[in-house]
Order: C-alpha cells, then sequence, then structure tokens
C-alpha cells in the first residue's frame, strides 16, 4: 500500500520534494497559501466545494512571492510551525486571483474541469493519508470501483496483446485482487483477509466463484505494478502476459484521461487508490470524461445503476 502518490512508480522520479515542503511552510507563515475554503467558480457543488478544514491549501497564480514554489503534480503533505500536518495542492495553471477584483477566477478553457478534479484529489489524499481508517472506508464504500477498476486494466491489456478469451476472467480475478492488495500492508495481510477477498470480488466483481478461488488460492500479496506484471503470467496461467511488462502498463494507463498532468495520472491511479476514485468520480459524475479510457467503461449500463451510491459516498467521505 502506497501512503503518498510520490510513492509510486510513475511519481516517484519527481525531485526535490523537501525543497517543495519547505517552501509550502514558509508560504503558509507568509500568508501565501489560499485555504481550501476559499470558493472556487467551478460547476461541481459537492466535490469541489470548499472544504471545512483547516489543514487543507491551494496554490494559485498571481500571489506575489508564489512563484518561489517549485509546481508540482499531486498533492503534497507538509508540516507547519506548530508539526501538525497539512496538505496543498497546486491550482496555479488552472487557477488565478482575481486582476479586477477580489476572488479567484479560472484561467483557461480547460481550467475549471482541472481545477475540479484537483481539489478532489486533495480531499481525497487528505482522507487516505490523515485518516487511521482511510484505506477501510474507502474500499468499502461501494462495489463500482473495483469492477471498473478490473475492467480498465484488463481491457487495455488484452487489447494490446489479444489475449486468449479463456484467460480474460482470469485476469479480471487477478487484476481485482491487485486492486483489493492496494488498501493493504503486506504484514496485514492472512488468510482471513484473503478469504473477505474471495467473498468482494465473486459478489461485488460478478465474477464465477470457482474462478476467483482458483486463482487466489495461491497467489502473493502485490505491492506494486512491477508485482503485478512479474507475477501474471504464472497466475493467469497465458503466455501472451510475457508481452507485459511495467512500461507497457504505465503507457496504456496513460490514455485514462486528459486535462493537466493526464498521463501521469493514469500511472499513479494504478497504484493509488485516492487518484483512480478520484478519476472515477469525474468519470461519472461529468459527461466531458465519457471519451476517457475509464469514462468510456464508466458510462455502460452495467455501471450506471450503482453509480449514484458510489458518487454519494465517495463525496461524503472525502468532505468528512
Amino acid at each position: 500500500m502506497f501512503k503518498s502518490p510520490y510513492n509510486t512508480t510513475t511519481a516517484r522520479w519527481m525531485p526535490g520534494l523537501d525543497g517543495i515542503r519547505k517552501e509550502l511552510r514558509l508560504a503558509k507563515i507568509e500568508r501565501r497559501l489560499t485555504p481550501a475554503s476559499t470558493a472556487i467558480p467551478v460547476s461541481d457543488p459537492l466535490g469541489a466545494a470548499p472544504s471545512s478544514s483547516d489543514r487543507l491549501w491551494y496554490v494559485v497564480s498571481g500571489l506575489p512571492g508564489v512563484d518561489r514554489i517549485p509546481p508540482f503534480m499531486h498533492p503534497v503533505m507538509f508540516t507547519d510551525t506548530l508539526g501538525r500536518d497539512n496538505m496543498a495542492v497546486d491550482l496555479r495553471a488552472a487557477v488565478g486571483v482575481n486582476p479586477v477584483g477580489q476572488g479567484l477566477v479560472i484561467r483557461n478553457r480547460n481550467g475549471q474541469l482541472d481545477a475540479e478534479q484537483l481539489i478532489v484529489r486533495l480531499k481525497a489524499t487528505w482522507y487516505w493519508e490523515s485518516q487511521p481508517r482511510g484505506p477501510a472506508d474507502m474500499l468499502n464504500m461501494s462495489p463500482i470501483p473495483m469492477r471498473i477498476f478490473a475492467r480498465w486494466l484488463t481491457e487495455s491489456v488484452a487489447r494490446r496483446i489479444g489475449l486468449d478469451y479463456d484467460a480474460v476472467p482470469r485476469y479480471l480475478v487477478y487484476a481485482s485482487w491487485f486492486y483489493f492488495c492496494q488498501f493493504f500492508d503486506e504484514s496485514q495481510m492472512n488468510d482471513e483477509l484473503r478469504l473477505t477477498a474471495i467473498q468482494k470480488i465473486s459478489t461485488q466483481g460478478k465474477l464465477a466463484r470457482n474462478i476467483v478461488a482458483d486463482v487466489l488460492m495461491d497467489v502473493d500479496y502485490i505491492g506494486s505494478i512491477t508485482e503485478f506484471c512479474d507475477k501474471a503470467q504464472s497466475v493467469v496461467g497465458a503466455d501472451q502476459l510475457s508481452l507485459v511488462d511495467v512500461k507497457t502498463i504505465i503507457t496504456l494507463a496513460g490514455s485514462a484521461w486528459f486535462g493537466q498532468n493526464a498521463k501521469e495520472a493514469g500511472g499513479v491511479a494504478l497504484e493509488y487508490p485516492p487518484m483512480f476514485l478520484s478519476m472515477l468520480y469525474g468519470s461519472l459524475g461529468n459527461r466531458a470524461y465519457r471519451n476517457t479510457a475509464i469514462g468510456t467503461i464508466a458510462d455502460r449500463k452495467d455501471y450506471k445503476q450503482d453509480s449514484s451510491i458510489f458518487l454519494r459516498s465517495f463525496v461524503g467521505t472525502i468532505n468528512d
């Protein structure tokens, strides 16, 4: 389980995180950060609504000295002078100070969509990192995310390599297991939790229980996309999967989204549930994302019936 998006395979390259945290801490002291309780002119009144937390912050364009903070793609946790955890998201490409009046304004055509999604990611990442039950709550909010995650990953790979028809259900199970593992540390894994996974994957994933039990009988904990690729061929039993490496998977995931830092967001979403759940929330709640890889799957009749439950649960969780 990755605590931060910057621990994932796709984003761990990010240099200078300590320097960014230092600048955010100084910017908070000097009042160059904008509280997340500030209203932003977006169309999502739920997920992107102002936050009641005094620990969440925006970095917006137009404030004096804000350019001293290096750009960053994902929410960053930092400590203030009292040693308390805070978190900030970089909205400078999308949001700025109104140059002719008060408040904040959207800076460009795609700025509203980007701002909405980044604010949702900020709240989801904060809940995941700051709440002891964050991962458990996010796993149990709805059966929809696991099903769509498994479909997204499986269909992307199946199209690329022409995966045999008989191997697809086993790969769906394996992808679902990977999703389940992301909510736990390896030290937490035991037989009871494995049985829970089999139950969730067969019932929530609507996959045949005998196939689920067969695939997961001896499978190891999968903690990263590297481990997922390394063990896929032996677990699923398809020689074609030897053609799929980490680079291939991350490249395929890069088509999952559009907008600011879309390719990296797709790669991070493979290993970091708050990112995937935020993107799924956007896909289910905004038709603008219907042609993305995740949006295309989410738009299917099979998932629409239960989508409202997920949307309500997700918004209620991240705004808690």
